[in-house]
């Protein structure tokens, strides 16, 4: 699955937001889910999807950073 339009991205930064409001953090097992999509989609979107998630959710964000440092 990928990404094709920026509605697709805006839904998923929403989603993201409501489950880190509700747990307080993002479980691995979502995180890695969503960088499978982010690697199927176009450069562009990965961008935009990102900059929103920094914008609308700063631990969303927080969590792909911190689990992308430990995958690394």
């Amino acid at each position: 699955m990928a990404w094709f339009r920026l509605e697709d991205v805006q839904r998923a930064v929403y989603s993201l937001g409501v489950m880190t409001s509700m747990n307080g953090y993002l479980p691995d097992y979502v995180i890695d889910n969503y960088l499978d999509v982010i690697d199927d989609s176009d450069s562009s979107l990965e961008k935009v999807f990102y900059q929103l998630l920094a914008q609308e959710c700063p631990i969303a964000y927080e969590c792909f950073l911190s689990y992308k440092k430990q995958t690394a």
